[in-house]
């Protein structure tokens, strides 16, 4: 799953799912290698609320800064880029 030699407070983990959001699972997997910050691509604003809720829920994670992107113009469609770093 992860690099086992990467240390967690010296890792941070991009993740960029599908529209449907990260799993349940794979929440539970980097909450538990407690990674120093996540970098999370979305182009889902409803999944990115519900997983950006499980991670910051746990007390271990907050969110520091989040950006739009409007990659496709004269759409409704935009990228989120957001950054959580662990709190302590």
């Amino acid at each position: 799953m992860f690099a086992r030699k990467m240390p967690a407070e010296k890792t941070m983990i991009l993740v960029d799912p599908p529209r449907c959001g990260m799993s349940a699972g794979l929440c539970k997997k980097i909450l538990a290698y407690k990674p120093k910050s996540i970098l999370y691509i979305s182009c889902a604003p409803d999944t990115l609320r519900r997983d950006l809720e499980i991670l910051t829920r746990s007390g271990l994670y907050e969110v520091c800064d989040v950006q739009l992107f409007d990659l496709f113009p004269a759409t409704a469609h935009f990228e989120t880029m957001t950054v959580l770093r662990r709190k302590g």
